[in-house]
């Protein structure tokens, strides 16, 4: 896929303040086994493995098991990584529909197949590294929520790509229209109001933001940042400075807020796009 745009497009702009959708789960290294299988140009092969001794379902979402272009890998060539083009998904991990999970008994597997092409432009050709890790949460046996998540750490594949035949692959993500940054077919009337009230309440957030991690309390920045660091303090305060800036202005930016789910994939959910 050839990306001729940088942008992002945010859907359901109270996604931003979520924080993520298992933080809060115990983690645990053991229960989930993770393979990666090269299968054509830029077609990966993903198969999970269930190694615990009782039934288990995992969370699809924003996994390699998701068929939403969210990211399901990191690519990287000579060192550097390869921008993501796609979405993640904000969800309520206590009241997710059953397709959203996929069970498997014990010792059994699942596989999904998925084409990095489209959400990454590798047009350049040549040498790539494939990697996935993370966690996924899981329900042990035969619970109705997720109360843990396993950490797993995937085989790195070294791909030798085909840069034409990349560039022909379709981007999951259509070309956004980057002359205004609000659709404003969709957010109008109370819409609009909401939309208004979400941006004056970022552009507070990251300020304050901005001023505690410059100069707050160091303690607080250590747990978070695990470094007291002048240094990271004044990167991660710019941060929160463009996002305040950002969030500033309903006209200028990189970027582009819709009221409705313009591609289908949010399932009732809160979605963000990158691109």
């Amino acid at each position: 896929m050839r990306l001729s745009s940088s942008l992002i497009a945010l859907v359901a702009l109270a996604g931003q303040a979520l924080a993520l959708p298992f933080n809060e789960l115990a983690e645990r290294d053991t229960g989930l086994d993770v393979k990666l299988i090269p299968i054509g140009n830029t077609r990966v092969k993903a198969i999970i493995t269930n190694n615990a001794d009782h039934e288990m379902s995992f969370v699809k979402y924003n996994t390699l098991f998701d068929s939403s272009p969210v990211r399901k890998v990191q690519i990287s060539k000579d060192g550097s990584i390869i921008p993501f083009s796609g979405i993640h998904l904000y969800y309520d991990i206590d009241n997710l529909p059953k397709e959203a999970y996929k069970t498997l008994a014990p010792g059994a597997s699942a596989e999904a197949e998925f084409d990095i092409a489209e959400t990454s432009d590798l047009s350049a050709g040549g040498s790539f590294k494939i990697s996935a890790e993370g966690s996924i949460p899981v329900i042990d046996g035969q619970g109705t929520k997720p109360t843990s998540s396993i950490r797993f750490k995937a085989n790195t594949l070294t791909m030798d790509i085909d840069g034409e035949m990349a560039s022909k692959v379709a981007s999951a993500i259509p070309e956004l229209n980057k002359r205004t940054r609000v659709d404003n077919q969709s957010c109008t009337g109370q819409y609009a109001q909401l939309l208004q009230g979400g941006l004056r309440t970022c552009v507070t957030y990251a300020q304050r933001a901005a001023q505690a991690a410059s100069g707050g309390n160091a303690q607080k920045f250590q747990e978070y940042f695990k470094t007291t660091d002048q240094q990271t303090r004044q990167n991660v305060a710019r941060r929160f400075q463009a996002i305040a800036q950002e969030c500033s202005s309903a006209n200028q930016g990189r970027t582009i807020y819709f009221c409705r789910d313009v591609y289908g994939y949010c399932k009732g959910l809160s979605k963000e796009i990158n691109r």
